[in-house]
């Protein structure tokens, strides 16, 4: 999500970003991907934040079964990085598999959470995701309004 010389491997990043700043739902990826630098600036000055549930990566071939246990197990370490914040925020957990394993404990402790899980965009639920976050952008008091979110 991060990398700016990413060109691969980003749908979560294009998603993202086609939903919180509007303008872009018709700009390409390509174009997207250019000016990644500066939209990632934008997104952090604009107070969004995406935090990995596990500081490693999950291997694709993971069964789910495995991927929830080993989120659940890690999840004070998830818990301890995001400490820093205060709880008022909104947060949304992306893949059944993540919200499956945190705990509700970990749960309630993620400032106000969305209530259930956002699919990952890929392999055909870009859509899904952009409408789920954006109904959920929606239902946690941001608006959007002239085409830019806007926290109320």
């Amino acid at each position: 999500f991060y990398y700016p010389q990413s060109s691969t491997h980003d749908s979560l990043f294009i998603n993202i970003m086609r939903v919180v700043y509007p303008e872009l739902i018709n700009t390409s990826a390509k174009i997207i991907r250019s000016q990644k630098p500066e939209l990632l600036e934008r997104f952090k000055n604009d107070g969004y934040l995406l935090i990995d549930t596990l500081e490693n990566r999950i291997p694709s071939d993971m069964p789910e079964k495995e991927r929830i246990a080993l989120i659940r197990i890690n999840e004070n370490n998830l818990l301890k990085r995001t400490e820093q914040f205060s709880n008022s925020y909104f947060s949304y957990t992306i893949k059944r598999s993540v919200h499956k394993g945190l705990s509700d404990n970990a749960k309630g402790k993620l400032g106000t959470m969305y209530n259930h899980p956002l699919p990952f965009p890929s392999n055909g639920n870009q859509k899904k995701f952009r409408e789920e976050l954006k109904t959920g952008l929606r239902r946690r008091k941001f608006v959007t309004l002239e085409d830019d979110i806007v926290i109320l």
